[in-house]
């Protein structure tokens, strides 16, 4: 194994993340897809990926593995935009300004910031990982603090529920425990994950201009971006 990656078990599924880099990360809220949607969804995808032939080599193998992931990932954005079911607590102003000001909080601390947007039921963060903390195997909380970004989604989410659940007078979960996360290869994988993020409320029917929606955030906003591209291209 790469000494730069080292493995990080989700709920019992292997997940392998390097100490640095740039992340592609989304998180939604609790409850905000049916459970046998989402169960009929993982089904097709394992599907999928399992049915990947053997005899590719193994760089065409990753290859085609790494495409059927970006496929079933915006598959799934795709379903949060569409779904009439669970909250939106991320739609009302007072919430989604929450959950701004707790991603600006580790900006330039725990990470930099690059993009990220807030949607009605979910969140894409385009970030830069920074390892600031000795690499131990638990930190004061018994959380590992072997995976920068782990802690990084840890506090972000953590504070965020916690100011949220306050402000909406309610108790219990406010995210699912599952994020997702993608290390970004190399620019211009870059520039399509900064065009999706952007776009995801105009692809949603939101707005109609990108630079409408309150709560996209870009660190280059006054650049050009490609917004035809599509995070499902090859």
């Amino acid at each position: 194994m790469d000494t730069d990656q080292h493995i990080f078990y989700r709920r019992n599924l292997p997940h392998i993340l390097p100490p640095k880099g740039c992340f592609f990360v989304t998180f939604r809220l609790y409850g905000s897809l049916p459970f046998r949607v989402l169960d009929r969804f993982i089904r097709e995808k394992e599907k999928a990926l399992a049915n990947i032939p053997k005899s590719l080599s193994p760089q065409d193998y990753q290859k085609r593995k790494y495409n059927l992931e970006k496929y079933y990932f915006a598959r799934f954005d795709s379903l949060l935009h569409k779904t009439k079911y669970g909250p939106t607590w991320l739609a009302q102003t007072h919430i989604a300004d929450i959950v701004v000001q707790q991603i600006f909080a580790y900006d330039n601390g725990r990470y930099n910031l690059r993009a990220f947007c807030i949607m009605p039921n979910h969140v894409h963060l385009l970030l830069d990982a920074i390892r600031n903390t000795p690499v131990t195997p638990k930190n004061e909380r018994g959380t590992t603090i072997l995976y920068p970004l782990t802690d990084v989604l840890r506090l972000v989410k953590g504070s965020s529920a916690t100011l949220c659940n306050r402000a909406l007078g309610r108790r219990g979960t406010f995210w699912e425990h599952e994020s997702y996360d993608h290390v970004v290869r190399n620019e211009n994988e870059y520039n399509q994950i900064v065009a999706y993020i952007i776009m995801n409320p105009v692809k949603a029917g939101l707005v109609n201009d990108w630079r409408d929606w309150s709560y996209t955030f870009w660190d280059e906003m006054d650049q050009p971006v490609d917004i035809n591209v599509d995070l499902r291209s090859t």
